[in-house]
């Protein structure tokens, strides 16, 4: 029986908490197995958005990002598309 990855982990990057009026910068999703403990990196989405007209950063939340996930972020912000 062949073994599949059956499972789906996704993490969504965001501006702040406070869904009304933050905005997502990344969503990420990969399959992987609990059982073999394996990950299926050729199927990864990942997409990086520019922040939404409307939505804004939480102080607290940018300097993370601008601390030591400061090269996390640059990555984030190559990549980024507009989000409509």
């Amino acid at each position: 029986m062949e073994t599949r990855n059956l499972d789906v982990m996704v993490d969504i990057e965001t501006t702040g908490t406070h869904p009304e009026h933050n905005g997502i910068i990344q969503i990420a999703a990969v399959r992987f197995n609990a059982v073999t403990m394996t990950v299926d990196a050729s199927d990864m989405f990942d997409r990086c958005l520019s922040l939404a007209p409307g939505r804004f950063w939480e102080e607290s939340t940018r300097a993370f990002w601008q601390g030591k996930n400061l090269k996390v972020y640059q990555g984030i912000c190559a990549r980024m598309e507009d989000p409509f």
